[in-house]
């Protein structure tokens, strides 16, 4: 069996690591709002271009990849570990787990490089066709 300290400090690391990523998106998020204002309250006018520009920095297409293999080789740890520990219970136990995000990591990578080019590709077709109506 998995030992109970294990669990929980695995639980209170995926935790504390969940808080930090919405602590800096809330302090990105702040912080924008932040620029608006002042260029709100400096000239009214460039508002539109900002809105218009959008205000969320542009992801990165290589985010995604990363993810993808992160999440992938976290699965690849949480099964390696299993197989380590040697126990058939360990093993099936951590190799269960490692499937959550092994599996989410591939459909991340598949998204990003086959899904997203195809959705895009529908997209711009579909904007250049004339309608009819």
């Amino acid at each position: 069996m998995i030992p109970t300290e294990f669990f929980t400090f695995s639980v209170i690391g995926t935790v504390m690591v969940l808080i930090v990523i919405q602590l800096v998106r809330l302090l990105r998020t702040a912080s924008i709002q932040k620029t608006l204002r002042k260029a709100i309250d400096r000239d009214a006018s460039v508002v539109p271009a900002l809105m218009e520009g959008g205000i969320e920095p542009a992801s990165a297409p290589q985010r995604d990849d990363r993810n993808g293999m992160l999440l992938i080789a976290t699965g690849l740890a949480l099964a390696l570990f299993g197989v380590i520990q040697g126990d058939a219970d360990d093993i099936r136990n951590l190799c269960g787990a490692a499937l959550f995000p092994g599996l989410t990591g591939i459909a991340v990578i598949v998204y990003h490089r086959w899904m997203r080019p195809a959705l895009a590709a529908g997209r711009a077709a579909s904007a250049s066709s004339p309608r009819s109506g």
